[in-house]
């Protein structure tokens, strides 16, 4: 079993949040190192290293210029799961899944600590049609993503409860329109803090830190 965390796109140099993405668990995005991905294979071993792009990082980069246009981005685009199990065929992830003990399946479902970073907003991406025996997960996140104050992005089942479109549609002619859908709610939701906003609240936080 592979787990993945703690994956970021980087945008130029800084390290400063541009926004978060939530979905369901790790795809097929592979390490683009032969040799760190060989590392793998053996059992508890770390292995931190560049994954290849795949269809939905590549969209996930495009929703990014999308929001930011007409500018250089600069940032990283920090991306959560529900769970870590990286797994591309989402029926084997189930079986999978119905296959673990309960503390296994502890194992793998990622803690919400959005208090690490100070994202912008964050969209959520986790998909439709799943197990309710998920719910319990996603209103953990979403409690979360509330009481961090942080903007919610997603594009929402009508139908399903606790269901948000994944960010890269299967289908390829519904690839833009979810970009376009997810600007237009983001122009309106999220508010950005002014430059002398920003300068004052370095100054406060360096003040605390005397």
């Amino acid at each position: 079993m592979i787990l993945r965390t703690q994956t970021y796109l980087q945008f130029g140099q800084s390290n400063k949040s541009i926004g978060a993405v939530l979905m369901l668990n790790p795809g097929s995005a592979m390490l683009a190192d032969p040799g760190e991905a060989n590392r793998l294979m053996t059992p508890n071993v770390p292995v931190t290293g560049l994954v290849k792009s795949d269809p939905t990082m590549d969209q996930l980069a495009e929703l990014v210029r999308a929001l930011y246009p007409n500018q250089e981005v600069q940032g990283r685009l920090q991306i959560y799961n529900l769970f870590s199990y990286r797994e591309g065929n989402m029926n084997k992830f189930k079986t999978t899944w119905n296959k673990m003990s309960s503390s296994q399946r502890s194992t793998i479902a990622e803690k919400p600590l959005l208090d690490e970073y100070e994202h912008p907003w964050i969209l959520v991406g986790w998909g439709c049609g799943q197990p309710k025996k998920w719910d319990e997960y996603k209103k953990a996140w979403l409690a979360a993503i509330r009481i961090a104050g942080t903007a919610k992005l997603g594009w929402r089942h009508p139908e399903q409860d606790y269901s948000y479109y994944h960010p890269c549609p299967q289908m390829m002619d519904k690839r833009q329109p979810y970009i376009d859908y997810i600007v237009e709610q983001h122009n309106s939701l999220v508010v950005y803090p002014t430059a002398h906003e920003e300068s004052a609240t370095t100054l406060e936080t360096q003040l605390n830190k005397m």
